[in-house]
């Protein structure tokens, strides 16, 4: 099980999606240390969701919305009950409510075809991605990010991988951060076209 980490329902306990590796307790907590001036009000998209603990985590955290993308039909049925768990209806279709007015939308599919959709919500401004790090290249998904029309001007796309693994810079994005967590990275990006120097750092 993972758990919320902070914000509202801190300590909440999650379920984790069948054959999925979920992002570690330590890991969560210091990617969510670095988006914390950013999560507030953000339009939040969790692609390769799992269980959903990272999207719903910024919705804890004050995201007004966050969108998961998940292909597998088990996931999506551990998605709605950690939804459920931590305050959420379904209101219609794909979308979630809680009191507060905050909105989960759940996208069953696989995450390459929904982004060449055309967009049906506000852009996204952070946008997190944790493919299965043995089956989906980091190529393919650079390649979706410099194609879609999903992402805001100022987007901020979070890319977790094999540490082992670098993060090459692509046209119109630059490399802002870059952590790494024994076995797990994150490679941060902005999405626009200025240069600003990226630090790394291990932990």
């Amino acid at each position: 099980m993972s758990r919320i980490l902070g914000g509202q329902s801190k300590g909440k306990h999650l379920i984790n999606a069948k054959n999925t590796r979920p992002t570690s307790g330590r890991a969560r907590t210091a990617l969510f240390s670095i988006l914390e001036q950013d999560i507030p009000y953000a339009m939040f998209c969790d692609a390769f969701a799992g269980g959903g603990s990272i999207g719903i985590e910024a919705l804890m955290r004050g995201s007004r919305t966050a969108i998961f993308i998940e292909i597998a039909h088990s996931a999506i049925k551990a998605i709605q009950e950690n939804l459920k768990r931590t305050g959420f209806h379904h209101i219609e279709r794909d979308q979630w409510q809680d009191t507060q007015g905050r909105t989960a939308i759940i996208l069953h599919g696989d995450w390459f075809k929904i982004f060449r959709q055309e967009l049906k919500f506000d852009p996204i401004e952070i946008l997190f991605i944790d493919p299965p790090w043995n089956k989906v290249s980091v190529t393919s998904i650079l390649q979706m990010l410099e194609k879609t029309t999903w992402l805001s001007n100022h987007c901020q796309t979070i890319i977790e991988h094999n540490s082992r693994i670098e993060i090459p810079s692509i046209e119109g994005f630059c490399i802002t951060d870059h952590r790494k967590y024994g076995d797990t990275a994150f490679t941060i990006l902005q999405k626009t076209d200025s240069i600003i120097p990226h630090s790394s750092k291990e932990f």
